[in-house]
């Protein structure tokens, strides 16, 4: 494909501005959903970090931010700027507009300062304002002038707090937000190349269709046409699956890093209030990291390396489970959830029909905004039916097998992320093709709908599901630990982690790096990223350590890949395999003798 025209002839400026255009328009289409967003974050900021004091303060900030909001969204709501204003014009525009919500968020941490917030003060607020600056990537990644705008005006105020307060530890946060910014940067460039060549095949496929209709009279030439079209398309599918896997890939490593970090901060010592900051603060990843578990559980069923091991079981255990983690989400929303309790079992796999479950309960909670939710159990024959009733808005007759399609969200037109990806149910449909079990629903508009899933009867013996859902932390003290990453965030924030564990913890940015240290005693747990810098993978780590150190050396994988290929060569290991965004239980089970 030809690359887009920057400069040049008439033509190709022509070119660059039905571009810009397309690009402009994937930001405005999104306007919305993200000052809606940014609204949020606006308002749990203001509640969360009045700790300085200055409620007062941050509440001028607050009103100042929802009314600049509110002046910048409704020209665009109304379409004012979208008829007025050319492309290029409406550009310049939303970079001012970007920079401007930088600015606001760039003073956070100057105000906190001004206010005589502490170090950790700063840190946390600095840390929500880059998540903030972080999530404008999916808004406006189209076009990387918007988005260089927005990171070049709020990483650099961040800093300002920070050089206000003076002293190491705030030079040391400074120097890693401009590594961040640095980042930034460079993924959101990478980004708008992408989204050109999206564009880019749009208009060859738009060519295509009209040129298909020209030539309806010649079947034999339509239907090569039609081939060619479809073969496009799959060469396009396929271009987006690497770049969804590639970006889903680079943004767990800093939400994995995150996340550790925090562990590692909730080991020390905290007074009441900042204990409280940092229960937000972990509220906050682990909503990402569900969202990435979301993708990676699709991807691995894509990827064909989700295994079916059925056994008998007993459902109460699990169910039970799911009731305890989203009743509270229910009551949150005034729902009552209840449980019919109940002694059969069924033959199917513990942990996948605990997804299917899972998926259907999470479903019910997020679009039920009045009544209840009931899971109930029941026999029929030989089978067992898991149901998962609500009352919420229903789905029309005629969507029934539509709402099972990937990435499809009936009553969100605006994306709201808090409604979920659209993945659910795809992933409830191919984890039922996989266990051999049938899921059903009925559902009337405006009254409420209810899922099916059926699986048969246990016979025999029935598995302990409490014994193998004990919560129980083994202990790590003492243990030799050798982690290999290639990105510092992930490498510090690991060695952290495991020394507030106890564990001896060395890092490494290579395997060469592994290699070549020396080490009084060999480690007892390897803990590697399966994609290294310079093409080395961890299969090749795990192979070159134990020619080392034995074949006995046990080995981790952590891995932020969701490409199918590379899910196959990870499981192909043979060794333990986790995934980032990880979270700290999951690390210190893996990791223990």
């Amino acid at each position: 494909m030809k690359p887009v025209a920057v400069g040049g002839s008439v033509q190709d400026r022509s070119e660059s501005d039905r571009y810009l255009d397309v690009q402009i328009q994937l930001i405005e289409t999104q306007l919305a959903g993200a000052f809606f967003g940014s609204w949020v974050g606006a308002a749990l900021m203001s509640l969360i970090f009045h700790m300085v004091d200055a409620l007062a303060f941050w509440g001028i900030w607050f009103g100042a931010y929802s009314l600049y909001l509110l002046m910048v969204y409704l020209p665009y709501h109304a379409g004012l700027v979208q008829r007025r204003f050319s492309s290029q014009e409406r550009t310049w525009l939303m970079m001012g507009v970007m920079g401007i919500i930088g600015a606001f968020w760039g003073s956070t941490t100057w105000m906190a300062q001004s206010a005589g917030g502490d170090l950790l003060t700063l840190f946390l607020i600095g840390c929500v304002a880059s998540g903030i600056a972080a999530a404008a990537m999916g808004f406006c990644n189209s076009c990387w002038a918007v988005s260089a705008t927005h990171y070049l005006t709020v990483v650099p105020l961040i800093n300002v707090g920070f050089f206000l307060h003076g002293g190491p530890q705030a030079f040391t946060f400074s120097v890693f937000s401009l590594v961040y910014l640095l980042y930034l940067l460079q993924f959101s460039k990478a980004a708008e190349v992408s989204a050109k060549l999206s564009i880019q095949l749009r208009f060859e496929n738009t060519v295509l269709v009209e040129r298909l209709r020209q030539q309806t009279a010649h079947a034999d030439e339509a239907r090569t046409q039609a081939e060619m079209a479809k073969a496009q398309a799959e060469v396009a599918s396929m271009d987006k699956s690497r770049f969804m896997a590639a970006a889903s890939h680079d943004l767990r490593q800093p939400i994995h890093a995150m996340g550790l970090f925090l562990e590692a901060l909730g080991l020390t010592s905290m007074t009441h209030r900042q204990r409280g900051m940092l229960e937000n603060a972990m509220a906050a990843w682990e909503a990402s990291r569900s969202m990435l578990g979301t993708l990676l559980d699709y991807s691995r069923l894509d990827a064909g390396v989700v295994h079916f091991e059925p056994r008998n079981f007993a459902v109460q255990a699990i169910l039970a489970e799911l009731v305890r983690e989203y009743a509270p989400q229910a009551e949150e929303k005034g729902l009552v959830f209840r449980l019919r309790d109940t002694p059969l079992a069924a033959c199917s796999d513990p942990a996948l029909v605990s997804l299917i479950v899972r998926n259907l309960v999470a479903n019910a909670v997020r679009y039920t905004e009045h009544g209840g939710i009931l899971v109930g159990v029941r026999k029929r024959g030989q089978y067992l039916v898991v149901e998962v009733w609500d009352t919420g808005v229903g789905i029309p007759a005629a969507d029934h097998q539509r709402i099972f399609k990937e990435f499809l969200q009936l009553d969100n037109p605006e994306r709201d992320r808090t409604k979920g990806l659209g993945l659910g149910l795809a992933i409830v449909q191919g984890l039922c093709g996989l266990i051999g079990a049938t899921v059903s629903l009925r559902s009337e508009v405006g009254h409420g709908s209810v899922f099916r899933l059926v699986l048969p009867l246990a016979v025999g013996t029935v598995m302990d599901m409490q014994r193998l859902g004990s919560r129980h932390l083994p202990r790590v003290q003492g243990l030799r630990v050798m982690v290999i990453d290639d990105e510092q965030p992930v490498r510090d924030s690991m060695r952290q982690l495991m020394q507030m564990w106890g564990c001896e913890c060395v890092v490494a940015a290579s395997l060469h790096d592994a290699q070549t240290m020396v080490l009084p005693e060999p480690p007892d747990v390897v803990v590697t990223d399966y994609r290294l810098q310079h093409g080395v993978t961890g299969k090749d780590v795990i192979q070159a350590l134990r020619e080392r150190w034995g074949t006995d050396l046990r080995c981790v994988i952590v891995t932020g890949d969701t490409a199918p290929d590379r899910l196959r060569e990870a499981v192909d290991t043979g060794v333990v395999l986790l995934h980032k965004p990880l979270a700290a239980n999951q690390l210190i089970r893996a990791i223990a003798p």
